[in-house]
């Protein structure tokens, strides 16, 4: 399954592979060279659901994250978001 993670604080943005997924958090890999915040926003690209996140362990490519908040798609998110949610996790700036 693959993502994206995005950052509230600038406008970078990861691309990562899911390797576990539960309601309280992901695993996830990412290149090596990947730097990801503390505290992020991970994009399902199917489903179009957005997960508040924040990086609990590092293992090499492997993060582990904490989900804080879930939006599914009938919640409202910050507007920033919003161009995410619509294009699935695919933008520009890809």
């Amino acid at each position: 399954m693959t993502a994206k993670i995005v950052s509230a604080q600038n406008s970078d943005v990861v691309s990562c592979k899911i390797q576990d997924i539960s309601e309280t958090g992901a695993s996830i890999r990412v290149a090596e060279s990947s730097v990801i915040p503390t505290r992020c926003f991970l994009i399902l690209a199917h489903t179009r659901f957005i997960y508040e996140a924040e990086v609990v362990w590092v293992a090499y490519a492997q993060r582990g994250l904490r989900f804080i908040q879930a939006y599914d798609n009938n919640d409202r998110v910050p507007s920033w978001l919003e161009p995410w949610r619509r294009n699935g996790a695919v933008s520009a700036q890809d």
